[in-house]
C-alpha cells in the first residue's frame, strides 16, 4: 500500500521553517514541531508498506479490506 507523504512543496516549506528557526534541539513551538517532523516523514519513511488483508465469506458474499480501512477518513482529517 502507498503511503502518504509529504509534497515536495511542503518539504520545502519545512525546511525553511528549520532553517529560520534558532538553534536548539528543542522546538517549543508548533510549526517548528510539524516542520521537523515532516523533514523526518520525507527522510525515513517507506514510500509502500505490506498490509495485512482481511477477508470474510459469506455463502456467495465476499468482502476484503485492510485494517484501518473505516478510519481513513477520520485519519486523513475528513469529516462525513
Amino acid at each position: 500500500m502507498d503511503v502518504r507523504l509529504p509534497s515536495a512543496a511542503d518539504v520545502a516549506a519545512a525546511r525553511k521553517i528549520l532553517a529560520d528557526a534558532p538553534p536548539s534541539a528543542q522546538f517549543k513551538q508548533l510549526p517548528q514541531i510539524y516542520a521537523r517532523e515532516t523533514v523526518i516523514m520525507n527522510e525515513t519513511f517507506p514510500k509502500t508498506v505490506k498490509v495485512p488483508i482481511q477477508a470474510l465469506r459469506i455463502g456467495d458474499l465476499g468482502i476484503a479490506t485492510f485494517p484501518g480501512e473505516a478510519f481513513a477518513q477520520l485519519g486523513a482529517g475528513g469529516q462525513s
